[in-house]
């Protein structure tokens, strides 16, 4: 009977004295390295990572895509230039109290 699968995980590789995430994809090992020996930082490096993977590629139906995402996603990448930053805040926060 096949073990479980485990799940993406950080992993210290003493060979290479560096935390890597490790993961099993259809049966085959794989393993990015997180370019530090510094557990904190591996795990935002990990947190980081699980965030890329989970995210959709491509071109999707403009219908499934969730504005809260959309301004999630600017706010990540735009927040910090962005003139007013307080503002997309109170935006972003209205739109999700507005979804529950």
């Amino acid at each position: 009977m096949p073990r479980r699968n485990q799940g993406p995980r950080l992993r210290w590789l003493e060979k290479r004295a560096c935390f890597y995430v490790v993961w099993t994809e259809r049966g085959r090992s794989r393993e990015c390295s997180t370019g530090t020996p510094d557990r904190e930082q591996a795990e935002i490096f990990f947190a980081q990572w699980l965030q890329r993977r989970g995210r959709r590629a491509g071109p999707s139906d403009p219908a499934q895509v969730l504005v809260t995402d959309v301004l999630q996603d600017y706010q990540q990448h735009r927040g910090p230039k962005v003139v007013a930053p307080a503002r997309l805040d109170v935006v972003l926060h209205e739109r999700a109290s507005l979804m529950y």
